[in-house]
């Protein structure tokens, strides 16, 4: 899968169980994991989507990758740039009119050299 990140073209590799490679490597680099939390009734009908925003992409044109949950609700992004970032986490809800809604919680973390970052998002708190 390609998506533009800037003006570099970014190739995600998907590995089992949610997690995801960045590609190609752009100098130093860390790894963020994440788990959400919901309560039982948003997790039977929501989607779940994380996208990645590293600092180093801020001033460049195009999107983030956006990546998907496992369905236990954890996630895994390799070789993300280090420095600041944030990850953006959407659970997408249908609606009983059939609409869909959306929930985006927002955290700022620090991807540090060769180690792992661990985020949690709530979604039972507002």
């Amino acid at each position: 899968m390609l998506q533009q990140a800037g003006f570099q073209q970014i190739r995600l590799t998907q590995l089992p169980d949610a997690t995801y490679l960045v590609l190609p490597l752009d100098g130093e680099t860390g790894t963020v994991r994440g788990e959400v939390l919901w309560d039982d009734q948003l997790a039977k009908n929501a989607k779940f989507q994380f996208s990645l925003m590293p600092e180093k992409w801020k001033d460049q044109r195009g999107k983030s990758p956006t990546l998907k949950m496992s369905h236990s609700g954890t996630f895994e992004a390799r070789n993300v740039p280090m420095g600041k970032c944030v990850i953006v986490s959407t659970a997408i809800i249908p609606t009983e009119k059939g609409e869909m809604v959306a929930i985006e919680k927002r955290i700022e973390c620090s991807v540090q050299t060769g180690k792992a970052t661990h985020i949690v998002v709530d979604f039972n708190k507002p």
